[in-house]
C-alpha cells in the first residue's frame, strides 16, 4: 500500500492505495524482500547505512523491476493480438528501458549503499577487467574465480547486446531490424527478466556477504534444502575458519 497525497490535507488524511498489482506471488518479489530483510539485516553495515541500502534495495523492486514485470505482463497479453506495429514495438521498448535501468542505475545505487562501487561492470571490457581486479581475493568466503567468470559470461551473452539496444533507444541510434529484432519476441523478453533480476539479486548478495561478519556466509538455496521444506533462494551459514572459502 502507498500514502497517496490529497492536495490539500494533511499527511495523515491521505488516502492509502495499492501500489502495484504484483506481490509475493511472483519470485523476484518474495527475492527482494529476502535480501533487503533477513540478509541485510545480518551484516554489519551501521545505521542510517543500513536503512539506506534497504532503501535502495527495495527501490530496485519497486521502482525497476515491477514497472518492468508489468510490461511483460503487456508483452504475454499481446501475443497473438493484432496490434498496430509501433504499439507492440512500445510494449518491447518500455520494457527493456525499465529493466536496464534496474540493472544498471539502481542496482549501482543499491551497491554503493553498501560501500562499495561497482560501476566498472558496465564499462569497456578493459575497465571492466580492471574494475574486477581490485575485488579478486578480498574476501575468502568469496569464489571470485568463479563469480569473475560469470560475470564475463553475462557481458558476452546479453549484457552487451542488451545496453546496445537501450542506448540506441535512449539516444536515437540507428536500430538495425536484422541487429535488434530479437528484442522484441516474448521469448527473449521472457529470458531477459529471470537472467536479469537473477543477476541483479546475486550481485547484491555478493556486497551483502561482503558486510556479514566473518564467521557468516551465503549460498544458494539447495534442491535438498527446498525439499526439506526451506522457501528462500538464499541461506546464511556458519563458517568455521577452515570452511570460510568458496562460499558465494
Amino acid at each position: 500500500m502507498l500514502e497517496w497525497p490529497v492536495p490539500g490535507l494533511p499527511p495523515n488524511q491521505w488516502k492509502f492505495v495499492p501500489f502495484a498489482d504484483v506481490g509475493t506471488a511472483e519470485e523476484f518479489v518474495r527475492v527482494f524482500l529476502e535480501i533487503a530483510g533477513d540478509l541485510l539485516g545480518g551484516t554489519a553495515i551501521p545505521e542510517p547505512r543500513k536503512q539506506d541500502a534497504k532503501n535502495a534495495i527495495m527501490n530496485i523492486s519497486m521502482n525497476g523491476l515491477t514497472p518492468a514485470f508489468m510490461h511483460l505482463r503487456n508483452i504475454r497479453t499481446s501475443v497473438g493480438v493484432d496490434l498496430p506495429v509501433l504499439n507492440r514495438k512500445q510494449l518491447y521498448e518500455d520494457f527493456v528501458q525499465d529493466l536496464w535501468r534496474s540493472y544498471k542505475d539502481l542496482t549501482q545505487k543499491a551497491v554503493k549503499a553498501m560501500g562499495s562501487d561497482i560501476g566498472f561492470l558496465y564499462q569497456t571490457d578493459a575497465n571492466f577487467e580492471k574494475g574486477l581486479s581490485t575485488f579478486m581475493g578480498t574476501d575468502p568466503r568469496i569464489a571470485w574465480h568463479v563469480l569473475a567468470d560469470s560475470l564475463r559470461a553475462q557481458r558476452r551473452d546479453w549484457q552487451n547486446g542488451l545496453a546496445e539496444f537501450r542506448n540506441n533507444l535512449e539516444h536515437g541510434g540507428k536500430l538495425s531490424l536484422e541487429t535488434h529484432s530479437q528484442y522484441y519476441e516474448p521469448e527473449m523478453a521472457e529470458r531477459l527478466f529471470a537472467v536479469v533480476w537473477q543477476t541483479i539479486a546475486d550481485i547484491l548478495t555478493v556486497f551483502i556477504c561482503l558486510n556479514m561478519w566473518p564467521m557468516f556466509g551465503l549460498r544458494l538455496a539447495t534442491a535438498e534444502d527446498r525439499a526439506g521444506g526451506w522457501p528462500n533462494r538464499y541461506r546464511c551459514v556458519i563458517l568455521s575458519h577452515s570452511q570460510a572459502t568458496d562460499v558465494l
